[in-house]
């Protein structure tokens, strides 16, 4: 395919998604099993299995692919990955792009080792992560732009402009680390914050109506129920709470009848709780710093442009493009079948066709650039599109049939009449209009 079809192996990009089964397979034992694990179609009742995805950077195109066991993590899978692409390709030199999972010092070190090159991001688990952002909470950086992208899903949006700082330690494998602050993502970050602040307030508000009755009438009862709230938040830094009590006394007579002047009482002591929370804006305004900060990790030679690293590593979400169409357009989940190696050969099926399906899409664009074709009417009402997928493309080929009856021992044929559209996508696919005759 790589050799037909000239596609460039430059560079590397690698994800993974789950693909969702379901039944018991109680006889999945061997490698890969279909078992629990942290499923990303949000069904954690249903057992899986992980599907490793590997393209190429010149038309997303699916070059390997591995499937594991379901409870298998993303940091155990690039090792293998690795050296199978080296197999396929015949070399080791290729770039080699993943999410945080490839950051740690094996597989950094894997990569090194080999000759090869990457570019990823740091979790936010790591030190240097961490360090840097207390730095940013104590003194504010100094951030200069230096790439732009368009809004592609909004025209009329802003642009998301990329900043970055002279900040320049290194990891702790001594590769090169770039401070990245992206203004959508610090929308995105302050958005989220605020939602879940405005969320854990109301609650805490609530949970004040409810004090001083039933179980909620001393401290450790009620700092239990405020942690219970706050916890799986994570906005505690980000709120002034103060938790109140105030002692009222309330007088019992002893002895029934009317009281006299003098008539013995017993005073009783009984405690009000109240509860006040509020944004500390102060720490919101501290926090906002760090607010669309992430560090990218390479071992790209010092020649290679900031920017130049962005936008290998903007070119990953083409991977989540391609698992998206593998469960729409393909409808790969969820499956039900009786054994589980049947599951696993399904997935290297899936892979056969997603493959093909890019090949078509990558052809078409790359024959479009070519004849300086700007759009082709594929969409509903023939609105037209400058990126046509490959279920569009089939799609425009669906009113096609074929007629033919016997009369006699003659048998006649209706000849196809392929319209301007299908005869222009045939052309562009390099597919002979003889074999619609």
């Amino acid at each position: 395919m790589i050799r037909q079809f000239k596609v460039a192996t430059q560079r590397m990009h690698q994800d993974t998604t789950t693909v969702t089964f379901h039944g018991g397979y109680p006889g999945s034992v061997r490698e890969p099993r279909i078992t629990h694990g942290h499923n990303k179609d949000h069904r954690p009742d249903l057992k899986q299995l992980v599907f490793g995805l590997t393209v190429s950077a010149d038309g997303a195109v699916p070059l390997h692919h591995q499937v594991h066991s379901g409870n298998k993590t993303d940091d155990r899978i690039h090792r293998g990955n690795l050296e199978q692409l080296r197999q396929i390709l015949g070399k080791s030199d290729f770039i080699y792009v993943a999410d945080g999972k490839l950051a740690t010092h094996a597989n950094m070190m894997e990569i090194q080792q080999h000759g090869g090159k990457f570019v990823t991001v740091l979790p936010r688990t790591r030190t240097e992560d961490k360090e840097f952002r207390q730095q940013l909470r104590r003194h504010p950086a100094r951030w200069k732009k230096f790439h732009s992208i368009p809004n592609k899903r909004d025209s009329s949006a802003p642009p998301d402009q990329f900043y970055t700082c002279s900040y320049s330690k290194l990891t702790q494998e001594g590769f090169r680390l770039i401070w990245v602050r992206s203004s959508a993502k610090a929308w995105q970050d302050e958005a989220g914050r605020i939602r879940i602040l405005d969320q854990t307030l109301a609650e805490l508000s609530a949970l004040n109506q409810r004090l001083n009755r039933r179980q909620l009438r001393s401290r450790a009862k009620i700092q239990q129920a405020i942690a219970k709230i706050l916890n799986p938040s994570g906005v505690q830094p980000f709120i002034q709470l103060k938790l109140q009590k105030q002692v009222y006394k309330e007088f019992k007579r002893l002895r029934p009848g009317r009281p006299a002047a003098n008539a013995p009482v017993r005073v009783l002591r009984k405690a009000l709780w109240s509860l006040k929370a509020q944004p500390d804006k102060k720490a919101l305004a501290i926090e906002k710093r760090a607010d669309g900060v992430f560090p990218m990790a390479s071992n790209l030679t010092p020649a290679t442009s900031k920017k130049d690293i962005l936008q290998i590593y903007k070119y990953q979400p083409y991977v989540e493009k391609r698992f998206s169409q593998i469960k729409t357009d393909l409808e790969i989940a969820p499956v039900y079948l009786k054994k589980s190696l049947r599951c696993a050969g399904l997935l290297h099926a899936y892979f056969v066709a997603l493959a093909v399906a890019s090949l078509i899409e990558r052809s078409v664009r790359q024959e479009m650039l070519r004849q300086n074709i700007k759009s082709l009417p594929l969409f509903p009402e023939d609105r037209n599109t400058s990126t046509p997928t490959c279920a569009r493309i089939l799609e425009a080929f669906r009113g096609v049939q074929w007629h033919e009856f016997r009369r006699g021992e003659e048998t006649v044929c209706f000849p196809l009449k392929l319209s301007a559209l299908q005869k222009l996508l045939l052309q562009l696919l390099k597919v002979p209009q003889e074999l619609y005759r």
